[in-house]
């Protein structure tokens, strides 16, 4: 080979490496300092938008040492937090008071961030502090049986501010991570405030709707939100996790509550994972959820929801409302488009389908928060 094609092919290695450099980026979390409570030998792991906040995931373990660390990769802005291995051991402010989620761009080429922990909730003598924001029409049933996947959880009611003085049927919203959707208080990473964006839509529009939320299971949430198995993370529970919303939750609520049971009346709501869990529970059960919202979807986590929307048979009346924040991983709205546009070419209604693409939004409740109100309203326009 002569010295100039050997040039030649080193300029063009270069090249392809500065590339891909400036693709990804990788940042390096190395802790400074830990609470002088920190208990000595536990874990510690971070959690945030790029593992489904999952407190206690075995990929996101720090490296143990003086200075705890951990190396991401990644090309979109995360959100995230540090726990010792659950949401009840999340790391808090110098009050011990929680604090709001840490942010990290990334910018392509490789960085360190240095961080102090101040407290530990749990250590702190303050834990969970926050003060509860929930309205009062909202209420929790505290240990509901899952029977199909031998656990219990919280579930959560709101209910129209009209409800004990009528006799008025009403839709109903299901919804997945609970401990978001309604109270800062039980939030671990900010609540959606759907209770004071339904009773403001009650003020303003006389608009009602029930909705029924079921807390997600922490450590479990990725396995009940994925229907099929991604073999780096889990899941694969969301066929049960769906069985038992249909099967159980659905038909008790209908029999205590005076609702309007039929499809067109029931939504099933939720983000990221719980966008791809409703996603594929209103696709594959139309007959029971005639309205599906799903913000943020993670469609990249089950790569056979695309094979999924090519072959489930298609209900032509259900509402499909569709987002992404543009700040999130370029592949969120990539993948909603792709979606759309699949349901679209097998003859399923365009104007049945709500996609949007929210510039500078980030994969955050603070997002989603912003788009309840209008998500909601037109999802269940025609289904009071």
């Amino acid at each position: 080979m002569s010295l100039e094609m050997m040039l030649v092919k080193c300029a063009l290695f270069l090249i392809a490496l500065t590339v891909s450099f400036a693709s990804s980026g990788q940042v390096t979390f190395l802790i400074e300092s830990l609470p002088d409570n920190h208990p000595e030998g536990d874990s510690i792991y971070i959690a945030g938008s790029f593992n489904g906040w999952n407190p206690a995931d075995g990929d996101f373990l720090l490296q143990k040492g003086d200075q705890p660390y951990i190396t991401l990769d990644g090309d979109a802005p995360i959100a995230f937090k540090f726990t010792r291995g659950s949401w009840a051991t999340v790391e808090g402010n110098a009050s011990g008071e929680k604090i709001e989620n840490r942010s990290y761009s990334f910018t392509g080429l490789p960085d360190t961030v240095i961080v102090s922990i101040a407290s530990w909730e749990d250590l702190s003598g303050t834990a969970n502090p926050v003060s509860s924001t929930r309205a009062s029409n909202v209420t929790t049933i505290d240990q509901f049986e899952i029977p199909q996947l031998n656990r219990s959880r919280r579930i959560w009611i709101y209910l129209p501010p009209d409800y004990t003085e009528s006799d008025d049927r009403y839709p109903v919203i299901y919804m997945h991570d609970g401990q978001n959707v309604f109270d800062a208080a039980s939030s671990f990473s900010g609540e959606w405030g759907v209770d004071e964006a339904l009773n403001e839509l009650y003020e303003q529009e006389g608009f009602t709707a029930m909705v029924v939320a079921v807390d997600n299971g922490g450590d479990k949430r990725i396995d009940e939100y994925a229907p099929w198995s991604n073999a780096d993370y889990g899941g694969g529970e969301g066929v049960a996790y769906v069985d038992f919303l249909i099967k159980t939750l659905k038909p008790l609520i209908d029999d205590h509550y005076r609702t309007r049971p039929e499809a067109a009346h029931t939504a099933i709501v939720g983000s990221s994972l719980g966008g791809l869990i409703s996603y594929y529970a209103g696709m594959k059960y139309p007959e029971v959820f005639g309205r599906v919202g799903a913000p943020s979807p993670a469609f990249w986590f089950n790569p056979e929801i695309f094979d999924f929307t090519d072959t489930v048979a298609l209900h032509p009346k259900t509402r499909l409302y569709l987002s992404a924040g543009g700040a999130e991983e370029a592949s969120t709205a990539t993948n909603m488009t792709r979606i759309a546009d699949q349901l679209v070419s097998r003859d399923f209604p365009k104007d049945q389908i709500h996609t949007a693409v929210h510039p500078d939004m980030q994969h955050n409740e603070s997002y989603w928060q912003s788009i309840v109100a209008e998500m909601v309203r037109w999802l269940m326009d025609n289904s009071n």
